[in-house]
């Protein structure tokens, strides 16, 4: 039997605890009481300009040469505002989200 590897999903291990639990419990009662239309979420996104694959196809036994950009480019952010109706606004934001972007 061939072995495949898999990539890992991490997550924090106080997820599991009674008070997260509960906290959880609480937020959905709330959540559940709301209604649709009442709701706007915040959306962020985010990308290098000179982003590459770390992934690739190839046939079996053959090794994939990408090529990569050799300038290290920019972050860029979107953030965008959702609701039921649509995309309410969307803002680009060069680098990161930090607290002065909010």
């Amino acid at each position: 039997m061939k072995a495949h590897t898999k990539k890992t999903t991490d997550h924090a291990t106080a997820r599991h605890s009674e008070a997260i639990q509960a906290q959880r419990r609480l937020h959905q009662e709330q959540i559940r009481e709301m209604e649709a239309n009442d709701g706007v979420f915040l959306a962020e996104t985010g990308g290098h300009l000179a982003m590459a694959r770390y992934d690739a196809r190839s046939p079996q036994g053959e090794r994939v040469h990408p090529s990569t950009p050799v300038n290290t480019g920019k972050t860029m952010t979107v953030l965008g505002a959702l609701s039921v109706d649509g995309i309410m606004a969307s803002m680009p934001v060069e680098g990161s989200t930090d607290a002065q972007v909010f």
